[in-house]
C-alpha cells in the first residue's frame, strides 16, 4: 500500500495544493508556516478518521482563515493492487470512498463505519484495532501531544497551568476557607439553638433543692412519730401477749382434763377386758390336762415320720441319680455313633486328597522344562527388539539420505540450509544401496524370529498355570494334614467316651441294688400316717388351748399396769382442776378484748405513717434524680457554651486568614510567574527562531507573537500561527518553565546560552 496523490483546499494555511507521490520514501520540507503539518494532519483526518480535536481545538479552526468550506482528496493503492480515492468535506466531515475501474472513479461506500472497515482491510490492519490509534502507533504521534496543554481551550488551559504553577492550590484553599467558614457558622448556629433549648436551668435547680429540703423535713418528722408509736405498741403488745398466754393456758388445761377423763374411761374398759381373758385362761388350763396324753402320742408319731421321710428323701436322691446315669448312657451312645460316622467320612476325604496330590505332583514335574524354554525365548525377544530398533534407525538414516540428496540436487546444503558450492560433485547412490541391503537383511532375520517369539506368551500362561497348581498342591497338603489330625482326635474321643460309658453302667447296677431296700420303710410310714390322722383333732384342740394358757402371765402384767395407770390419771385430773380454778380467777375477758382493739388501732396508725414516709421517700428519690439530671444538663450547657466560644474564635481566625492571606493571591502569583517566565521564554524564542518577533504569555496563558510591520504593531494569537511557529513558541515556554522550576529546586536543570548551536536532529 502507498499514497499516490493528495489535494487540499482551504485547510489551515493551505489555500490549494496538489501533490503526487511515488512508491518509495517521500520527504516534505519547507520553512515554518508553509503547511507541512497541515499535509500530515489532512492524511490522518481523511484516511485514518483521526478526530480534528487531536490537532486543533475546533473543526472550524481546521479551515483556512476567512473560508467556510474545505475539501481533502487522497488517492492510494491498496494491498489488492487497485487504486482508491477518499474525499472528505469540511466542516461537515462527510467522507466518500471511490474505486478506480475501467478508467473511471465509481462510488464504493459512504457510511463511516463501513469506510473504516474497508480501509483497514485495504491497508492490512487488524480489524479489531481502532484506525486512528493505529495511525498514531505506526505512523507517528501528533504535535498535539507535545503542544499540550498550550493547545487547550481557554478555561481548560488556565486550570492546567495553574496546577503546573501551583496557583490552583491557593485558589482551592481560598474556596476551602469559604466552605469551612460556612460550616463553622452552621455549627455555631446549631450550638446556639441547643443552648436555647436548655431554658432557665439555674432557676429550676434552685426550686428542686427547696422542694427536696421540705420533703426531707417531713420524712424526719414522720420517723419521730413512728418511734413514739412503736414504743406504745411494744408496751401494749406485751400486755396483750400475757393475756393471750393466760387464756391459752386455761384452754389447754380444760383440754388436758377432758383428755385425762377420756383416758380414764379407756383404761377401765381395757381392764375389764383383761379380767375376762383371765377367767377364760383358767378354764383352758383344766381342759388341757385332759388332752395332754393325746398331744404327747401325736408328737411322738411326728418325730418317727420325720426320720422315715429323711430316709425316703435319700431314696429319691438315688432315684434321680439313677435317672441321670440312664440319660448319660443315651447321650454317650448317640455321640459315639455320630463320631463313628465322622471317622468313615474323614477316611474317604483323606483317600481323595491323596489321589489329588499324586495327580498335581505329576503335572508339576514338567515345570523345569517350561522354565528353560521360557528363558531361551526371552533372550530371542530381546534380540528381536534390538533388530527392530536397528531397522528403524537405518530407515531414518535412509530417509535423511534421500532428503539430503534432493536438497543437494537443488544446490542447497542439507545441514546449513544455504547454497552449497560442491553440491554437484556429491553422489549418495552407493550409500542408499548399502542402507537398503542392511534393512533387507534385518527384515529377514526379524521374520525368522517373530514366529518363535510368538510362543512366549503361551509359555508364560503355562508357567502361570504351574503357579496355580503349586498353590493348589499346598492347599491339598494343608487340608490332608488337617484331616489326619482331625481323624486322630475323633478316634481318641471315641475311646474316651466308650470308657466313660462302661463306668456309668457299673454305677447304675449298684444304685439299683440300694433302692430295693427302701420298700419296708415305705410301709411303716404309711401306718404312722394313718394313726396321726386319728389323733390330729385332739392335738389341734390342745394347741388352741395352749395359746390361751401361754397368755396368763401377759394378762396379769397388763392388769397390774392398767390399775397403776388408773390411779395416776385420777391424781392428774385433781391437780389440773385446782390449777384451772386459780387461772380463771386471774383472767378478765373484757379487759383482754379492749387491750386487743387498742393494739390494732396503734398498728393501723403505724402502717399509715409508714406508707406516708414511703411516699415522701419516693418523692425524695425522684427529686434527687431530677437534681442530678439538671446538674448534668447544666454541665452540658457550660460545655456547649465553651464549644461555641471556641468555634467563634476559630471563625475569626479563618476569616483573618481568608481576607489577609488567600484573597487575590492567585492573581498576584499568576501575574508574577507569567511575567518572569514570559521574559525568559522570549529570550529563548528569539535565539532559536532567529526572528525579531517577541513572545508573550498573556493572562489566559495563551501564546502571542508581537512584531512591527512598517512601524505598526502586529499581534498574532496562537490559533493564527503555523504549526512550526506554534511548536517553536511552545518549546521556548517549556524551556523557560524548566529553568524557573530549576531555580526553585536547587538548580538541577541548566540551559545553554545558545540552545541550538551544536545540536543535530536526533539529539
Amino acid at each position: 500500500m502507498y499514497l499516490k496523490s493528495i489535494e487540499i483546499k482551504n485547510i489551515k494555511s493551505i489555500r490549494e495544493i496538489s501533490l503526487n507521490f511515488g512508491s518509495g520514501i517521500q520527504v516534505i520540507c519547507g520553512a515554518n508556516g508553509v503547511g507541512k503539518s497541515t499535509i500530515f494532519e489532512s492524511i490522518a483526518y481523511t484516511m485514518f478518521d483521526v478526530p480534528a480535536k487531536k490537532f486543533v481545538g475546533n473543526i472550524k479552526n481546521f479551515l483556512a482563515f476567512g473560508t467556510k468550506k474545505g475539501e481533502i482528496n487522497i488517492v492510494f493503492v491498496g494491498k489488492d493492487g487497485k487504486e482508491y480515492k477518499l474525499r472528505r468535506f469540511l466542516p461537515s466531515g462527510h467522507r466518500i470512498l471511490y474505486e478506480y475501474s475501467f478508467g473511471n472513479w465509481s462510488e464504493k461506500e459512504t457510511r463511516e463505519e463501513q469506510i473504516n472497515a474497508i480501509v483497514k482491510e485495504l491497508l492490512g490492519i487488524d480489524p479489531t484495532r481502532a484506525l486512528d490509534k493505529e495511525f498514531e502507533y505506526v505512523i507517528g504521534p501528533f504535535q498535539g501531544r507535545f503542544l499540550y496543554p498550550f493547545n487547550e481551550s481557554g478555561k481548560e488551559r488556565i486550570d492546567s497551568f495553574e496546577k503546573i504553577l501551583g496557583i490552583s492550590g491557593f485558589r482551592e484553599a481560598f474556596k476551602a476557607t469559604q466552605r469551612h467558614a460556612s460550616l463553622i457558622k452552621s455549627k455555631i448556629d446549631e450550638l446556639t439553638n441547643r443552648i436555647a433549648d436548655f431554658g432557665n436551668i439555674d432557676g429550676e435547680l434552685e426550686s428542686k433543692h427547696r422542694e427536696y429540703q421540705e420533703v426531707l423535713n417531713k420524712i424526719n418528722h414522720g420517723k419521730q412519730m413512728l418511734q413514739q408509736l412503736r414504743k406504745e405498741s411494744d408496751k401494749l403488745t406485751q400486755e396483750v401477749s400475757e393475756l393471750d398466754q393466760l387464756k391459752n393456758s386455761i384452754h389447754e388445761l380444760e383440754l388436758s382434763i377432758k383428755h385425762e377423763e377420756g383416758n380414764l374411761k379407756a383404761i377401765n374398759s381395757e381392764l375389764q377386758k383383761y379380767r375376762q381373758d383371765k377367767m377364760v385362761i383358767t378354764e383352758a388350763r383344766t381342759q388341757m390336762e385332759k388332752l395332754h396324753p393325746y398331744y404327747e402320742r401325736y408328737r411322738e408319731i411326728e418325730r418317727s415320720m420325720e426320720e422315715l421321710n429323711r430316709s425316703l428323701q435319700e431314696r429319691d436322691k438315688l432315684t434321680q441319680k439313677l435317672t441321670e446315669y440312664e440319660r448319660q448312657q443315651v447321650e454317650l451312645a448317640t455321640e459315639i455313633k455320630g463320631l463313628t460316622k465322622d471317622v468313615d467320612g474323614l477316611k474317604k476325604d483323606i483317600d481323595l486328597l491323596n489321589q489329588e496330590k499324586q495327580q498335581l505332583e505329576g503335572e508339576l514335574s514338567r515345570k523345569d522344562e517350561i522354565e528353560h524354554s521360557l528363558t531361551q525365548l526371552t533372550q530371542l525377544q530381546k534380540r528381536l527388539e534390538a533388530l527392530k530398533s536397528a531397522k528403524v534407525t537405518l530407515e531414518e538414516r535412509l530417509r535423511f539420505t534421500v532428503e539430503g540428496e534432493d536438497k543437494l540436487r537443488s544446490g542447497i546444503c542439507p545441514i546449513f540450509n544455504e547454497a552449497c558450492p560442491i553440491a554437484d560433485s556429491v553422489d549418495l547412490t552407493e550409500k542408499k544401496e548399502q542402507l537398503h541391503a542392511e534393512i533387507t537383511k534385518l527384515k529377514e532375520e526379524i521374520e525368522q524370529l517373530e514366529p518363535q517369539v510368538g510362543k512366549l506368551d503361551d509359555l508364560k500362561l503355562q508357567l502361570k498355570k504351574f503357579d496355580l497348581l503349586n498353590e493348589r498342591r499346598d492347599k491339598v497338603l494343608t487340608e490332608l494334614h488337617t484331616k489326619r489330625d482331625t481323624l486322630s482326635q475323633v478316634e481318641q474321643r471315641i475311646d474316651e467316651l466308650q470308657l466313660k460309658l462302661n463306668l456309668i453302667n457299673e454305677e447304675r447296677n449298684e444304685l439299683a441294688d440300694k433302692l430295693s431296700k427302701f420298700d419296708k420303710l415305705q410301709r411303716r410310714l404309711q401306718e404312722l400316717t394313718e394313726e396321726s390322722e386319728k389323733l390330729k383333732p385332739s392335738f389341734e384342740e390342745y394347741m388352741k388351748l395352749m395359746k390361751f394358757a401361754d397368755r396368763e402371765s401377759e394378762v396379769n402384767a397388763h392388769i397390774d399396769k392398767l390399775e397403776h395407770q388408773l390411779s395416776e390419771v385420777k391424781a392428774r385430773i385433781g391437780a389440773h382442776t385446782k390449777q384451772l380454778e386459780a387461772m380463771k380467777r386471774r383472767y378478765d375477758e373484757v379487759k383482754h378484748s379492749e387491750k386487743r382493739k387498742q393494739l390494732e388501732r396503734l398498728k393501723a396508725d403505724y402502717k399509715a405513717h409508714e406508707r406516708e414516709i414511703e411516699i415522701y421517700e419516693t418523692n425524695l428519690k425522684s427529686l434527687e434524680a431530677d437534681i442530678i439530671n439538671l446538674e448534668s444538663k447544666k454541665t452540658k450547657l457550660e460545655q456547649l457554651k465553651s464549644e461555641r466560644d471556641e468555634w467563634h474564635h476559630t471563625l475569626e481566625l479563618l476569616q483573618f486568614i481568608r481576607e489577609r492571606i488567600f484573597n487575590k493571591i492567585g492573581e498576584r502569583l499568576s501575574h508574577k510567574l507569567r511575567t518572569r517566565i514570559s521574559v525568559e521564554a522570549n529570550h529563548i524564542y528569539q535565539a532559536i527562531s532567529d526572528t525579531d518577533e517577541e513572545l508573550e504569555w498573556d493572562e489566559g496563558y495563551s501564546i502571542r507573537l508581537v512584531d512591527y510591520v512598517n512601524g505598526v504593531q502586529r499581534v498574532r494569537e496562537d490559533m493564527n500561527l503555523s504549526g512550526g511557529e506554534f511548536m517553536t513558541a511552545v518549546i521556548a515556554l517549556r524551556l523557560a518553565l524548566l529553568k524557573s522550576f530549576a531555580e526553585i529546586t536547587d538548580n538541577r536543570v541548566e540551559l545553554a546560552k545558545d540552545p541550538i548551536r551544536g545540536t543535530y536532529v536526533k539529539r
